[in-house]
């Protein structure tokens, strides 16, 4: 059975984000002024897994959190 994963990997709160603040001052510029903006990275992949359980194992992130940690 095949599983869509979504993972969503942006800055901590309080890093600097130019990105954000580029686009957030380009908002305000065409009339749409933002009180907190923040950029993240999408990525959308499928898992061949026997079901849920072995999906969410197979995943390379954990449910709700963040990576494992790299060495």
């Amino acid at each position: 059975m095949k599983y869509d994963v979504t993972i969503t990997i942006g800055l901590k709160e309080g890093m600097l984000n130019p990105e954000a603040r580029a686009i957030q001052h380009a908002l305000a510029n065409l009339g749409f002024p933002t009180e907190d903006l923040r950029t993240a990275r999408l990525y959308r992949i499928t898992l061949d897994a026997a079901d849920a359980a072995a999906a969410e194992k197979e995943s390379p992130i954990r449910r709700g959190g963040t990576s494992p940690p790299t060495t």
